[in-house]
């Protein structure tokens, strides 16, 4: 049997992968053996900004745009929650730390 990829775990990056396979109409073979749980321990983590120096991460608005509608769909579909949103807080450590986040989204509670 031929096929064009043959994917090993199915974490989140696995069935992400394979939503495109099948979107494409591409062939693929999954092996899951359960050995691994780093989507569940450790998922991915994701950020609108670099808390450090308070700067946008590259094409922000793009990536959530695709991003959470496409996680809210393999939800629907598996019937399991994969994004789990929380606050991030961070305690600004002077005034212009304030201000930079201020001038970044209009408002520290924005994100």
């Amino acid at each position: 049997m031929k096929v064009d990829y043959l994917i090993v775990g199915l974490g989140i990056a696995g069935m992400t992968f394979i939503e495109h396979l099948r979107r494409n109409n591409r062939s693929f073979i999954a092996f899951e053996n359960d050995s691994q749980n780093s989507s569940m321990v450790a998922g991915g983590l994701y950020n609108p900004v670099v808390l450090k120096r308070f700067t946008p991460v590259w094409n922000t608005k793009e990536q959530l745009d695709y991003a959470l509608p496409f996680y809210k769909k393999l939800e629907k579909e598996f019937g399991k929650q994969y994004d789990f949103p929380i606050d991030i807080l961070r305690i600004f450590k002077s005034v212009e730390e304030q201000n930079k986040l201020v001038c970044l989204c209009g408002s520290p509670h924005t994100f």
